[in-house]
């Protein structure tokens, strides 16, 4: 393959070229002018990086400004004081009626009251109902379907249960 007709990039030869840029001066007249420099091309690459020459899109203007984000325009500088309700519940993990070992397990791991989301989920599981429960993190959203789950594994072997989760850690965290 013939290289000799290649134009060297970056290398350390310099050469010159002629560059035609265009400039509409408005105190001039009323037409623009073609202008001719020349410049210089080759030479080490550290020199040519910081060289920056655009084609179309943007001629003649100033850059586009993009929009930022005020994280102040969402802080509410009104708050509304709200007081935290504090939730009583209706039951005990001994008076879920769950097997007592189970729940003694549950208890030997210090967990006495249920969370609201377990307290009212819990027993519609045992009673076999379907369930979808919205809670924040930690608030005991897997035990709150497992402990039934166990319950009734516990009263019926033959019975499979099958648990589906959307991530891995999820999986590693009911395992």
């Amino acid at each position: 393959m013939d290289t000799s007709n290649r134009r060297s990039r970056g290398g350390s030869s310099s050469s010159t070229s002629r560059r035609r840029t265009f400039s509409h001066n408005s105190s001039t007249s009323s037409r623009g002018k073609f202008h001719t420099s020349r410049r210089r091309t080759g030479g080490d690459s550290s020199r040519n990086s910081s060289r920056s020459f655009s084609r179309g899109g943007n001629r003649g203007r100033s850059p586009r400004k993009m929009p930022t984000f005020d994280p102040s325009r969402f802080i509410n500088t009104n708050p509304v004081e709200m007081k935290e309700e504090v939730y009583i519940p209706k039951n005990t993990f001994d008076t879920f009626n769950i097997n007592s070992k189970l729940a003694s397990t549950i208890a030997a791991m210090g967990i006495t009251i249920p969370s609201p989301i377990q307290d009212q989920v819990i027993p519609e599981i045992l009673n076999g109902h379907d369930v979808i429960g919205l809670a924040e993190t930690g608030t005991g959203k897997t035990a709150a379907f497992l402990i039934p789950l166990i319950e009734l594994t516990l009263k019926d072997h033959n019975r499979q249960t099958l648990i589906l989760t959307p991530t891995r850690e999820l999986a590693i965290q009911i395992e």
